[in-house]
């Protein structure tokens, strides 16, 4: 028999958006303050809007989007596109102007300044890639007020800061802009979103206070909102079809079992192909001897850049590329001690994932790169 646990399945969905976004006040403030509000006096501004994934990013956006009637918003995911030109042309269809062929920066921003009757604000989702491979394009866009007298407000959103993956230099020619970082969510607010998902989709008396608080528990390292709405969602569709009258911690156990918390396809998207070549490096050393050290990654990767006709990046990159690996919650490093006085050692690992499910997520990634 089908218990009744689930009243309404919307809200569980990883998609929802709630009427309030709920420990993000600070984050949607400074939004307003640095691009909205100037915008809706004819100001074009610019943020870079950055944090891991399961943060309220996106939430947060989709939420601003169903709330400002008076400007014309336009949401990009550039997960898989490869130029800035390319989301001005989205841009520029989606308020009914036509372009064909090719056609220029200028021809777009002065096409929309002429036609539009509202302001218009740009928000480009997954876009670390972009930002790498099209830096021109970037600094087209964020300075379109000085070069082309634009006025349109511009969102650039990604899992890292953009500004970590720019050149001193690329910094003074963007000039100034908002930064405005969405950081993990902590145990105590992970436990408020999920009691307050459970409250209006699930039946009173079918979940308790102790499950709350395990799928808080089990989604602290991560931060991530999303994770612990998946596991609540699984855990009452567990209950519910197991004939349950309530969520118990089987349930909540059986539910975290089935998805895969920290290795996103998304993530490994914000890689470019030399981090994918040296995390796949990594997983070689670790699938082939156990173990992963600065020594052995080395000797791996310029191998693995040898057979693709790649120059073997320099120390720097390798440490900067382990140090974003880190931030993504992909790998962590742990220092392992020779003995008292005989120094130690840097040891890399990959979180959360059987090695092999993360070697055959590279080969997909990187037959799309």
């Amino acid at each position: 028999m089908i218990s009744k646990i689930i009243r309404d399945p919307e809200p569980l969905e990883t998609f929802f958006i709630p009427e309030k976004i709920i420990h993000r006040e600070k984050q949607i403030r400074d939004i307003f303050t640095s691009v909205i509000l100037p915008l809706k006096n004819g100001i074009g501004s610019s943020a870079f809007v950055y944090g891991q994934s399961g943060t309220g990013k996106t939430a947060t956006m989709k939420r601003i989007m169903g709330s400002e009637d008076e400007i014309h918003i336009f949401y990009e995911n550039a997960i898989s596109i490869s130029s800035f030109k390319k989301v001005m042309g989205d841009l520029a269809y989606s308020m009914g102007i036509s372009i064909e062929g090719k056609f220029s920066y200028e021809s777009v921003f002065r096409s929309i300044e002429r036609i539009r009757n509202k302001n218009v604000l740009l928000i480009v989702d997954e876009s670390l890639n972009l930002i790498r491979k099209d830096f021109e394009g970037l600094y087209t866009i964020m300075r379109a007020g000085e070069l082309f007298g634009s006025s349109i407000g511009t969102i650039i959103i990604s899992l890292d800061n953009p500004a970590l993956h720019l050149t001193a230099a690329d910094m003074r020619k963007l000039g100034v802009f908002n930064e405005i970082k969405f950081d993990k969510y902590t145990i105590d607010q992970l436990g408020d979103i999920v009691r307050s998902r459970a409250e209006i989709s699930l039946y009173p008396g079918s979940f308790k206070e102790d499950t709350i608080i395990q799928i808080a528990q089990l989604c602290e390292r991560s931060g991530s909102a999303r994770m612990a709405i998946e596991i609540l969602q699984k855990s009452a569709f567990s209950a519910q079809y197991g004939g349950s009258e309530c969520i118990d911690a089987e349930d909540v156990r059986a539910a975290s079992a089935m998805i895969n918390p920290f290795i996103t396809e998304s993530k490994l998207m914000e890689l470019d192909f030399r981090e994918i070549l040296l995390l796949q490096s990594v997983c070689q050393n670790l699938m082939d001897g156990g173990d992963c050290t600065m020594e052995s990654l080395t000797k791996t990767f310029s191998m693995n850049t040898e057979i693709h006709g790649i120059k073997t990046p320099d120390t720097a990159f390798i440490y900067r590329s382990i140090r974003h690996l880190e931030t993504l919650d992909i790998i962590e490093s742990r220092l392992e001690s020779f003995g008292p006085g005989m120094g130690v050692r840097k040891k890399l690992y990959v979180n959360d994932v059987p090695v092999e499910v993360l070697m055959e997520k590279i080969k997909e990634i990187s037959g799309r790169l």
